[in-house]
């Protein structure tokens, strides 16, 4: 799962914190299998802000998933409460309106 979250997130521009290596040593030597899940939800990119996101974090993020997958090809939630939710097509509308 983990190794498959890394190359998922990669595909986006994402990279792994410089000490992955260290949680990847635990499963060193485990060949790594497809996991029987999709990453995402409903088959596009989802971020939600946790505790410590700061604006210039959200910012960096949401910008990288403008350029890859594009505008209104993912999902983000903005607050724990899950009120601020929008999906690509809300996400796309709301930018315009800025």
């Amino acid at each position: 799962i983990v190794q498959g979250a890394i190359a998922y997130a990669k595909k986006f521009g994402f990279q792994p914190p410089s000490n992955i290596a260290e949680g990847l040593g635990l499963v060193d030597g485990v060949a790594p299998e497809a996991p029987p899940f999709p990453f995402g939800k409903n088959g596009q990119p989802f971020y939600t802000q946790q505790p410590g996101d700061d604006d210039d974090f959200v910012e960096t993020v949401l910008a990288k998933l403008e350029i890859k997958p594009g505008p209104g090809n993912f999902a983000y939630q903005l607050d724990e409460s899950g009120e601020d939710w929008l999906d690509g097509e809300e996400a796309e509308e709301a930018a315009e309106e800025e």
